[in-house]
């Protein structure tokens, strides 16, 4: 029998298929990195969304001073509790200026400091089912200073602190307007009269019931009328 020669060319050739399958693997890797890296290039991000400009790098702030919206500061509860610590109001009147509370019922709102923002969105969802527009709580609503548009209609007690910080304080005054000539809604109804609502005259600080489809508030046995006007207010921290 003759002798066999093995050359060894079967084994080399499947180590060069294999190579060759290696390089093709780590060509497809790096085609696919390439993608990933020119699709986040070309997609915008998700913050661009965000209708809330960043907060500002300053932390504290004192009654009078300008907040981070561009409102004016009139409130600080001392902590920074359940997600706020300041109310600022707006340096202006929302657009119209006066308007009616609103033809309708709610559940429950109430009175208390930090309980606007809420009643404001219960209020909205009433009015919306009544298809209304135009009232005291969505012209809050649809507010917006400086990029900010969360704004809201302010209880019955967070109305009379803008009164006591704000409306009384000549020099703070100067930086407002009509403070001190108008009734302002609050958003907190009248408790055993759904059909009325809180207002502050800012002349001489009295809360009063308002009837919630009155524009109006008349004074001097009705000789004189004042609109009840809308100020937007907005928590921070």
């Amino acid at each position: 029998m003759g002798n066999t020669i093995y050359t060894g060319n079967g084994g080399g050739g499947g180590g060069g298929c294999f190579r060759r399958f290696i390089w093709i693997v780590i060509g497809i890797v790096i085609i696919v990195i390439i993608g990933f890296i020119i699709a986040a290039i070309a997609s915008p991000s998700d913050a661009t969304t965000d209708t809330q400009p960043q907060q500002p790098v300053k932390t504290t702030y004192k009654i009078g001073e300008s907040g981070p919206a561009g409102g004016i500061v009139f409130y600080d509860k001392g902590n920074d509790s359940d997600g706020w610590r300041y109310l600022e109001a707006a340096p202006v009147d929302s657009l119209p200026a006066s308007a009616i509370w609103g033809k309708v019922r709610v559940a429950k709102t109430e009175t208390g400091i930090g309980s606007g923002k809420r009643n404001t969105e219960l209020i909205i969802t009433e009015l919306n089912k009544k298809g209304e527009s135009g009232t005291a709580a969505q012209l809050c609503k649809a507010y917006i200073l400086n990029g900010y548009n969360d704004w809201f209609l302010p209880s019955k007690d967070e109305l009379n602190w803008m009164y006591a910080n704000l409306g009384i304080n000549p020099d703070i005054r100067k930086k407002l307007k009509k403070y001190a000539t108008v009734k302002y809604w609050s958003s907190s109804q009248v408790d055993g009269k759904k059909d009325d609502a809180w207002a502050q005259d800012f002349i001489n600080g009295v809360q009063e019931t308002r009837d919630k489809k009155s524009e109006f508030a008349s004074i001097d046995y009705g000789e004189h009328y004042y609109s009840i006007n809308v100020r937007p207010v907005r928590v921070f921290k």
